[in-house]
């Protein structure tokens, strides 16, 4: 490979990194003093959280073409943390809220990923490793008929790593929206492997997924600003930088 074509390919990858870096979102994770978060599908305790990320058209990346509008596929999440757990919370909007599989086929339903490195570091590089996780939440059918051949419950999945799957406790709650659904979790820092310190930065990519007809994923938002056509997961440089701040975010 001759110098003008190494130089081509280094000035091509400079300028991605440098369009990614402009377009990177700040998501704020603010410490949450006590009383903890109660994880009940509610959004009444995040109402005086700071922070707060939408998630509208510039954010969906794959299947955009079977994307019908904000109606379809948007909504808006907030983080926040103690010593003990990551909290998260979304509300989504759906207007055909579809979901049929549970366990290992949660990914064929109406559901949302985290993408969570809690060992990120400034120009880290490299696949996932058994210290990165993808972790897949799922708000259940929300019927409350009392019938548990029919009722779905929240669940959660772990697509990654795989073995750590039946070793988790994270707890999901979910209620219906008029036009959607809320969604709450929250995962111990002690199965993420790591002890949460303000300041500590980890990485993060959020998806929320679709699948309004077939037994697929249809659309997916991304939070880290891929270029078009570049889409690359379980990288750990492909990961929004968030920082665990103090009370107001900072």
């Amino acid at each position: 490979m001759n110098k003008q074509i190494i130089f081509l390919i280094f000035a091509l990858s400079t300028l991605i990194s440098n369009a990614a870096k402009k377009d990177m979102p700040k998501v704020l994770c603010p410490l949450k003093p006590d009383p903890p978060v109660v994880v009940d599908g509610s959004i009444s305790e995040w109402f005086t959280l700071p922070g707060g990320t939408e998630v509208s058209d510039k954010d969906i990346k794959h299947g955009k073409k079977k994307w019908k509008g904000e109606d379809d596929l948007s909504g808006n999440f907030k983080l926040c943390w103690d010593k003990n757990y990551l909290y998260f919370m979304a509300e989504v909007i759906d207007d055909k809220f579809r979901y049929e599989n549970v366990g290992k086929s949660l990914f064929n339903n109406d559901y949302i990923m985290l993408d969570i490195d809690p060992h990120w570091k400034p120009g880290v590089k490299g696949k996932f490793t058994n210290k990165q996780f993808l972790i897949a939440l799922g708000a259940g059918n929300m019927e409350n008929s009392g019938d548990p051949l029919f009722d779905v419950l929240p669940e959660f999945y772990i697509y990654h790593p795989a073995k750590l799957k039946k070793k988790a406790n994270i707890d999901v709650a979910s209620q219906k929206t008029e036009d959607g659904y809320v969604i709450e979790a929250r995962i111990p820092w002690t199965f993420l492997g790591v002890k949460a310190v303000q300041g500590m930065t980890i990485g993060l990519d959020l998806h929320l997924s679709d699948s309004d007809e077939s037994n697929s994923q249809e659309t997916m938002s991304y939070l880290y600003p891929h270029p078009s056509g570049r889409i690359l997961l379980k990288h750990r440089d492909k990961l929004v930088p968030i920082k665990l701040g103090d009370t107001s975010g900072k």
